[in-house]
């Protein structure tokens, strides 16, 4: 059995309710909740290597023995007959709190405040609205390093404020950058936004589209269609905006698609109707024989105009409908084959990105290779001893690699310390075990003390491990 209590992080009571997870390095998960007192039980498990972790709202989810951060964890070894007790405490998510105020430092009520993860590009996490004290408090927020900017707004007497940077800035590069810890909340985050010139867009549009959509590094707005076809949007500062609208009747799915850049109002923008763009996939062994790959996976998803889209998937001699912008590939193959390389044969591809306008066809061309390169190996202690349930880590050193080795670049070990890495394209690779990171992208490759291995078309390489100690 494995049992346990949730605590609050910072000060230890008990937290019920909270959900609790237990995973098997081999098998599905067993799923439970605290009771009043904290407590949990799983019982009647077979032995195994296991990971165990916490999550409630407002709290950061916890992974027993987890160093960092969103890190793995620590594998629970649990042999036939024992029982292993474990307590998971969880931290508070991040807070930034601060005002908005006048010229006169006296607080705006009603102010939206928005919070960005830093990128490139810059994306909206969390908003917030100020009380009647111009005061906001924004919390929920994983920790990281944000930027904090208020939304362009009309006061009662016609004054127009700008959307301002935290601390009172227009441009990105001069803002503050504000970091949010677990269990803290970051204050005096102050904004006094600036005097500007807010514009608006005017248009029409063909008969069926209900709203059109409006995007800038503000993020969307929507604004509906009227009886005359006939929209607005105001209140928008200079920028680069990308402007979309869409129906579907009759089976005919039709878009409009523009970018520009706002100094002035722009009136009377009339949106004609096209074919939507289609991309359609083709995939091909080296021989250009038609490849029947059931398990080849081909996900497409959408980089802009931004939003948070999930992936779409398109099948091997398949073709999917989309909307004009800029898209991304990834191709996810099964162990036995590789992809060789991808190819826009009716459109540029630029490493893994392609862009389609509107009535535009693009076809993707995918050829797989039968002869992929497989790594394995044991991880260990430095005194030898195997580790269970680390992650076996592997960054290519070509980007034109990196894209085409899609869903392989991570591998857990077993009871015994062994793992596998399969399906891979030739190339360079850095290899790294790690009991904290879960992902390449957690890893800095940099320091990290990882080994290079060159691998070839068929190669099965044996490469064993040390486990690293950060």
């Amino acid at each position: 059995m494995i049992e346990g209590v949730v605590a609050e992080g910072a000060t230890g009571r008990p937290l019920a309710r909270a959900r609790v997870v237990l995973e098997a390095a081999a098998g599905g998960p067993h799923r439970a909740y605290s009771d009043a007192q904290g407590r949990f039980l799983f019982t009647d498990l077979p032995a195994g290597v296991y990971f165990l972790t916490a999550s409630k709202p407002g709290f950061a989810a916890t992974r027993f023995g987890q160093r960092r951060w969103k890190g793995p964890g620590t594998p629970i070894v649990l042999e036939e007959g024992s029982r292993f007790v474990a307590e998971l405490r969880l931290p508070r998510l991040a807070v930034i709190s601060g005002q908005v105020t006048d010229e006169n430092g006296v607080g705006l009520p009603d102010q939206q405040v928005l919070v960005y993860r830093r990128g490139p590009p810059l994306e909206l996490v969390a908003h917030g609205r100020t009380d009647d004290r111009g005061v906001y408090r924004i919390a929920g927020l994983e920790p990281g390093l944000y930027c904090v900017r208020t939304a362009p707004i009309q006061l009662e007497d016609g004054t127009e404020l700008l959307p301002t940077f935290f601390p009172n800035t227009l441009s990105l590069e001069e803002s503050a950058v504000v970091e949010a810890r677990l269990d803290a909340e970051t204050t005096s985050v102050n904004i006094t936004p600036l005097p500007g010139k807010l514009f608006r867009v005017t248009g029409t549009s063909w008969p069926g589209v209900r709203s059109v959509a409006l995007y800038s590094d503000l993020g969307r707005r929507d604004a509906s269609v009227n009886g005359d076809g006939s929209f607005l949007f105001d209140q928008l500062p200079p920028g680069s905006y990308e402007l979309l609208a869409e129906s579907s009747e009759g089976g005919r799915h039709l878009v409009s698609y523009r970018s520009f850049w706002l100094s002035g109002d722009l009136e009377g923008l009339h949106l004609e109707p096209n074919p939507a763009p289609t991309v359609s996939v083709r995939c091909e062994d080296l021989g250009g024989r038609r490849s029947e790959a059931a398990q080849v996976m081909v996900f497409v998803r959408r980089q802009r105009p931004p939003e948070a889209s999930a992936a779409r998937r398109v099948l091997c001699d398949g073709r999917e409908t989309l909307t004009p912008g800029l898209w991304e590939i990834a191709v996810v193959t099964p162990p036995e084959v590789f992809v060789a390389s991808i190819s826009g044969e009716s459109g540029k591809l630029e490493g893994s990105r392609f862009s389609l306008a509107p009535a535009q066809p693009f076809l993707l061309r995918i050829l797989l290779s039968n002869a992929p390169a497989a790594l394995r190996g044991r991880v260990t202690t430095a005194d030898g001893r195997p580790v269970a349930g680390a992650t076996v880590l592997l960054r290519p050193m070509d980007p034109s690699v990196a894209y085409r080795a899609a869903g392989k670049d991570a591998a857990r070990t077993d009871a015994d310390g062994n793992y596998l890495l399969a399906g891979l394209p030739p190339g360079t690779y850095r290899v790294f075990a790690s009991l904290e990171a879960r992902g390449p992208e957690e890893v800095n490759w940099e320091t990290a003390s990882a080994q290079t291995i060159e691998l070839h078309e068929s190669d099965n390489v044996i490469l064993d491990l040390k486990l690293s100690s950060s």
